[in-house]
């Protein structure tokens, strides 16, 4: 789930003309280390972050937060786990408008 979504942002990338991280950073205004482990798939990122990295490969914002929310809706459904109470943070974020 959060693996494929971190695919699915890496080939976003690529698709944007592969932008170095340092160039994201600038215009996501997140820090390199953020935006490289919102890539990853290690843990589901924050909303607001998956939301930048997509903004600044020029992604559909609707789309990938619609995504994000899938992901985040199943992981805290099944068997997977969060980090050091992720879980709390992903529900907040799911609530929001």
């Amino acid at each position: 789930m959060r693996v494929a979504l971190a695919y699915d942002l890496r080939q976003l990338r690529r698709a944007a003309g592969g932008p170095s991280y340092r160039q994201l950073s600038r215009q996501a205004h997140y820090s390199v280390t953020a935006l490289s482990e919102t890539a990853e798939g290690e843990v589901l990122p924050t909303l607001e972050v998956t939301l930048a990295y997509v903004t600044a490969c020029e992604g559909d914002r609707d789309e990938w937060g619609a995504r994000w929310r899938t992901v985040a809706q199943q992981l805290t459904a099944g068997d997977q786990r969060y980090p050091d109470g992720q879980a709390q943070e992903v529900a907040d974020e799911q609530a929001a408008p």
